[in-house]
């Protein structure tokens, strides 16, 4: 490459300075037109693919990153990044190919040691994850992200007591993340020691914390507050946090009325009686859906208990390959699909299934319990006909007070308001109205409270429904030692209890006027 003018530096200074500043729409169209003045300064791809992966634009960012190591072959920060792009892809196998590259140039390359951990972790490979994160720590044991992964992984095996020591440890290594207080909340017994309350106390007055990262302390403390049945005070962070995390999301109930009529309109005159896309020789898929904390997490470890079924978890491929394939950034149709002969509904069932592979299991069934796939059961039903639904449901109230005392991230925006949460329920039974309306006979009710009532009979229909034989272990599915790395991870490897029945009468009557929504 020839030597750069004093203006070309300045004009890539100003470039990486809106990096920096998150402002990718100006490093993207920038660093397009420097390439085109100096096509030799390969370097601005990367910065232009990061900036693509940051804005969700994962196939722009990987074509910039293949041009960068076409010319330099052993980027292996480019290497790394490709491989980010690929796994944001669900591209497991590309982005697996991508790390080990990266590795192959720089052995002690920590980032990429640590992505082949996370890629083992969406593998429900977890003690294979945490190989690879102890081989990150043994090179730098000062990065606190590193002690957070090993505190999920052992967090989603159960092992309680590790995970504790991880994220203590994360907390050592940057106090102010508060998102491991939130993860110990989910399992510390405050009964006998109090002085992680203490300490999330105290940070809560640190004013150089980030708000976001303050909304975690909020449903962390609700959470402790529960269990020493100070309700209140339980009562006042759960507020507290969920005020503050709605002003962020921004959620707007007028968007999914959008999504869910356009879907309704997508299969209103569709014939499914005679779908002529046939099923493939492929793992029977069982779905899992339903409205959040209505029982989901609890009803895969029953199932996944079974011989017979491999517990899949709470899978994002379908979504992902469904608004990427049929819908804009607007929710829109992109098209008005003959599914019969639709190249795209194949590939989606092809890429589904390949994505399944990840697994590795030999057992005859597998679930899937994203519980929001209740969207796409007109997509499941012809691209898997062979497939099970399980709808969870749950007394509404029960419902709506569980949501508002979970922290979701940014995937369930409506869950932090009574209102979006009654808005959204709606909308869910509506569109589960429709779908039972045009796939009579293919969605399985089942009811939380019936299950808690008589688990025996409930689990019993279950498994017939699925064309299953009986199996003794499904009445004992908190002695199953898989993995979990959802909202429910104590709670599913408990036995079945009636605590959670009406839990939000143990609550100030403040709160009722707002849990009324859910009835009405």
């Amino acid at each position: 490459m020839r030597k750069l003018t004093e203006v070309e530096k300045q004009e890539i200074q100003f470039i990486l300075n809106n990096y920096k500043a998150s402002n990718f729409d100006i490093v993207i169209s920038k660093g397009k037109k420097l390439l085109q003045k100096i096509p030799t300064f390969y370097e601005m791809n990367n910065i232009i693919g990061l900036s693509f992966h940051a804005k969700g634009f994962f196939e722009q960012a990987i074509k910039h990153y293949k041009d960068l190591v076409n010319q330099e072959p052993k980027h292996f920060g480019c290497l790394n990044n490709m491989g980010n792009s690929f796994h944001a892809l669900n591209d497991l196998i590309k982005a697996k190919n991508c790390y080990e590259k990266c590795l192959e140039v720089n052995p002690k390359y920590i980032n990429a040691i640590v992505n082949l951990g996370n890629l083992k972790k969406d593998a429900n490979k977890y003690e294979e994850a945490i190989e690879y994160y102890l081989k990150a720590l043994k090179i730098n044991d000062k990065i606190f992200i590193i002690h957070y992964q090993l505190g999920l992984a052992y967090l989603a095996l159960g092992k309680f007591e590790n995970a504790k020591k991880f994220f203590y440890s994360t907390l050592e290594k940057n106090p102010k993340f508060t998102t491991a207080d939130r993860m110990l909340s989910t399992f510390l017994d405050y009964k006998s020691d109090r002085s992680h309350i203490d300490s999330m106390e105290e940070k809560l007055k640190d004013e150089s914390i980030d708000e976001n990262l303050k909304i975690e302390l909020y449903f962390a403390l609700g959470k402790a507050y529960d269990d020493l049945s100070d309700f209140n005070k339980s009562f006042i962070n759960y507020d507290e946090g969920n005020k503050s995390k709605e002003k962020i999301a921004k959620y707007n109930i007028e968007e999914d009325k959008k999504l869910f009529e356009n879907i309704k309109s997508l299969f209103s005159e569709f014939n499914f009686e005679n779908n002529e896309i046939l099923d493939s020789n492929h793992k029977k898929i069982i779905f899992i859906v339903g409205m959040p904390r209505t029982g989901t997490s609890l009803i895969e470890q029953v199932l996944s208990s079974h011989k017979e079924i491999y517990g899949g978890g709470e899978l994002r491929d379908l979504n992902l390959l469904i608004s990427k394939n049929f819908f804009d950034s607007d929710n829109k149709m992109l098209e008005k699909i003959n599914f019969k002969n639709s190249e795209i509904l194949n590939e989606l069932r092809d890429n589904y299934l390949n994505n399944l592979d990840r697994f590795e299991t030999k057992k005859k069934y597998i679930t899937d319990k994203d519980p929001l796939n209740f969207r796409w059961l007109g997509f499941i039903k012809i691209a898997f006909p062979n497939s099970k639904i399980i709808n969870c449901v749950r007394e509404d109230m029960d419902i709506g007070f569980s949501i508002w005392k979970n922290y979701f991230g940014p995937y369930m925006n409506f869950a932090y308001n009574f209102k979006d949460i009654s808005n959204y329920y709606k909308l869910y039974k509506n569109l589960m109205n429709f779908w039972k309306k045009r796939i009579p006979n293919f969605i399985y009710d089942l009811n939380y409270e019936n299950l808690i009532l008589d688990k025996k009979k409930e689990i019993k229909n279950l498994l017939e429904y699925c064309e299953l034989e009986w199996d003794e272990n499904c009445l004992n599915s908190q002695k199953n030692t898989r993995a979990i790395s959802t909202q429910s991870i104590v709670q599913a490897r408990k036995p079945i209890y009636n605590t959670s029945l009406n839990a939000w009468k143990k609550y100030p009557e403040k709160i009722l006027p707002s849990i009324n929504m859910m009835k009405k």
